[in-house]
């Protein structure tokens, strides 16, 4: 390259030497360089010698990334580019987020003052009510912990990697008085793409793997704390409206109430805990869809192609819709989770929009035969928090 050359790209954007050094280091010639405007944003594109692989894009990246640059790696035809552009690091909007927390936890308190209240009266158990408001801020803690866990999850990859993102915002929701939970959960926004197709399916299944085992804890002790009433008095709480039976069983939950014996004749009233726990499993499941950027899709767009993607996406809300109403004209109006949620699936397609999963920054990435691991993990907390209709 000539002097006009690195004059250009420095002109363009500082901080470009660090780049063109790891790549002469590296052994990567830059063979010709353009500039151009994407979404009125000036880019500089590296045509470069031979592509660059997962490990050293990525620490690449890095160093990219504290030098106040985000790249990517394309191809065009035969030629491999490298893409450079300036980035401020994201700034979230810290009086939303306290703001958007506070009214969450007014709505969850209420959730959990309401369903507690109703448990320890279906129980024909009096509670005084400064043991119930204590209670119901104790299980508020709980669930909004379990849900900060997944964020956690997800801002830890992130980070380690400095994928710019903003967040985690806590979308409130109706309280359980008028038919909702609490909260919509929470979300981050992510500000560019992870590296390598393994930092991507990372970012999909750290997020639900923590907050699964947040769940798994806090239902374990609700599954404990849960109390039995005959079938009989069950079914007369369900005739009389003072109960509501659960249509469907994440495998998960069934595990929890194996390790407690149930006598013949009884069933289980789910403790307040027991019960959330049971909401953020199916919750988890609907985040694992591999449809548009919820966590099952960043998992499965990191192990195929944006047209094999698009297609899995329409045969998983297809497969949802035919599987709720199978259930549902058998009788079993547990189905009924999964219509909705084909549904709701859809809802989320159309206000994120339906443009194809972008994949990761290095178009060149591969996935190993080490990274099945990622896959499988995904499966299994798959198959663990499905709603199983019965």
């Amino acid at each position: 390259m000539g002097e006009e050359s690195v004059s250009l790209l420095e002109s363009s954007c500082r901080n470009l030497g660090n780049l063109l050094e790891e790549l002469s280091k590296a052994g990567v010639s830059v063979l010709k360089t353009e500039e151009r405007v994407i979404s009125a944003k000036p880019v500089l594109d590296l045509y470069v010698s031979k592509p660059i692989d997962d490990e050293f894009f990525e620490e690449l990246y890095v160093k990219s990334r504290r030098s106040g640059l985000m790249i990517f790696q394309l191809k065009y035809d035969d030629a491999y580019v490298i893409r450079a552009t300036c980035v401020e690091e994201p700034r979230g909007r810290r009086a939303l987020q306290i703001a958007l927390a506070s009214i969450a936890l007014v709505t969850v308190f209420l959730t959990m003052y309401g369903y507690t209240q109703e448990y320890y009266r279906i129980l024909r158990t009096p509670i005084p009510m400064a043991t119930l408001v204590e209670f119901s801020m104790a299980f508020t803690a709980m669930f909004m912990a379990t849900l900060l866990i997944h964020e956690a999850g997800h801002l830890l990859i992130a980070r380690s990697y400095l994928v710019p993102v903003t967040g985690p915002y806590i979308i409130p929701a109706p309280p359980i008085q008028l038919g909702f939970i609490g909260t919509f959960g929470a979300v981050i926004f992510m500000k560019g793409l992870p590296p390598s197709r393994k930092s991507q399916a990372l970012l999909g299944l750290v997020g639900p793997l923590m907050g699964f085992v947040a769940a798994l804890c806090m239902g374990f002790l609700g599954v404990s704390l849960s109390k039995y009433v005959s079938i009989d008095e069950a079914r007369e709480l369900v005739s009389s409206g003072e109960a509501s039976p659960i249509m469907f069983h994440p495998l998960a939950i069934s595990i929890l109430e194996s390790f407690k014996s149930i006598s013949e004749g009884y069933v289980l009233v789910y403790h307040p805990l027991a019960f959330f726990s049971l909401i953020m499993f199916v919750i988890t499941f609907l985040n694992l869809m591999p449809v548009g950027q919820l966590d099952g899709g960043h998992v499965i767009r990191a192990f195929v192609d944006s047209r094999t993607y698009r297609a899995i996406e329409q045969l998983t809300v297809l497969t949802l819709f035919a599987v709720g109403l199978t259930f549902l004209l058998n009788g079993s109006y547990g189905g009924l989770i999964y219509v909705s949620s084909s549904f709701m699936l859809l809802l989320i397609k159309a206000v994120t929009g339906f443009r194809p999963h972008p994949g990761p920054a290095n178009a060149a990435s591969l996935m190993k035969a080490k990274h099945l691991a990622i896959l499988l993990a995904y499966g299994v907390l798959l198959a663990l928090t499905a709603p199983i209709p019965i």
